[in-house]
């Protein structure tokens, strides 16, 4: 089973109806195999700031719910645009995206858990 595949299952509780293959461009060279949903990463992209918390629907254990994520001083990612639609992209590596949702990461590698940084309505 793939890691995403496993991750989608751990966040949502069911098992997903299709993985989507991607194909990552960086320039006009393709760094992986084209797929349904392709990501063009532009040569240049300028950026534009730290990202204090992000917010999103999220449809873990039922119905549509609003999830809002403040990051750890120390986890902001920065927000980066390109020149094209669709290009904007959050950079970071002091957090990752667990069964739990968004995980602010320390200066050691280790999850933050006493954050409080995931809200739901």
């Amino acid at each position: 089973m793939s890691d995403g595949r496993a991750l989608y299952r751990d966040f949502r509780g069911r098992e997903p109806r299709r993985e989507t293959g991607t194909g990552i461009r960086f320039g006009s060279q393709w760094i992986t195999a084209p797929g349904h949903l392709n990501i063009l990463i532009p040569e240049q992209f300028a950026v534009i700031g730290h990202v204090n918390a992000i917010e999103y629907d999220s449809t873990r254990d039922g119905p549509a719910v609003f999830a809002r994520h403040d990051f750890a001083k120390g986890s902001r990612p920065v927000l980066a645009v390109g020149g094209g639609k669709g290009q904007i992209f959050l950079i970071g590596t002091r957090y990752h995206f667990t069964s739990r949702g968004i995980v602010d990461i320390d200066h050691n590698g280790n999850d933050i858990l006493d954050h409080k940084g995931l809200s739901r309505r």
